[in-house]
């Protein structure tokens, strides 16, 4: 997100919870005469928030950069590591860190097994037809 992608102005709140911002540059998310922001269990750098005005109150719960390494940020917390790793793609939870592949290896493993299914599924159609153009039969269904 380039910055000044997302604007609020003139309002009590803004709640940022359960979302990610990979790619957000700084001031990205632009906030003027806003009363309170809370961002709760997300994947957000704090310096994509770019607040406009005195008197804002901000408050972040269990929200980390996507580059940043959850333990550093919230040590022991693993209700915060568990919420943050949901959005890591499961890295987090299971003591990979930012960089880690958790979630991306059962993510993996289903696709390589959806691809070797289709894969027996289309080579059985295949000799099916083989089969029945050798027989002589395939011409009948055509």
């Amino acid at each position: 997100m380039d910055a000044n992608t997302f604007e609020a102005f003139n309002v009590p709140l803004v709640s940022v919870d359960h979302s990610e911002f990979h790619r957000a540059s700084p001031g990205a998310l632009a906030l003027n005469r806003v009363g309170s922001v809370s961002v709760a269990d997300s994947l957000l750098d704090r310096a994509a928030v770019d607040v406009m005005s005195n008197g804002t109150e901000m408050s972040f719960s269990c929200t980390v950069a996507p580059d940043e390494e959850v333990e550093s940020v919230y040590g022991g917390d693993s209700a915060c590591a568990a919420a943050v790793g949901r959005r890591m793609g499961g890295a987090a939870a299971a003591g990979g860190g930012a960089g880690g592949g958790g979630g991306g290896a059962a993510e993996s493993a289903g696709a390589i097994a959806l691809a070797v299914v289709s894969a027996l599924l289309l080579l059985a159609v295949v000799g099916v037809l083989y089969m029945l153009h050798r027989t002589g039969k395939l011409e009948q269904y055509i």
